[in-house]
């Protein structure tokens, strides 16, 4: 699943690799404690493991999000008799 989680953050940020790192780097860090208090039981990990936990996991939502908006996009247009579907991932 891991593996899965980093291609996924791979494709997100392929276009722009390094800028767009770290700046979701960076802005993840300043929600970093906030995100800690969301969770009920104290998370046993460091800053950065913790970090790159939830950057994946939001990447992999975001990319998992993308594919099923893609799918819903191609079943309408093989619905409508259109097929017009050029996926975004």
């Amino acid at each position: 699943m891991e593996r899965r989680k980093q291609r996924m953050a791979c494709r997100l940020f392929s276009k722009h690799p390094e800028t767009m790192v770290d700046t979701c780097v960076q802005k993840v860090r300043e929600l970093e404690i906030r995100a800690r208090s969301c969770y009920a039981d104290e998370i046993e990990m460091g800053s950065e493991e913790f970090v790159k936990m939830l950057i994946l996991d939001g990447c992999f939502i975001i990319g998992l999000l993308l594919r099923c908006r893609s799918i819903a996009i191609r079943l309408r247009s093989l619905r409508s008799g259109r097929d017009h579907y050029q996926p975004t991932l």
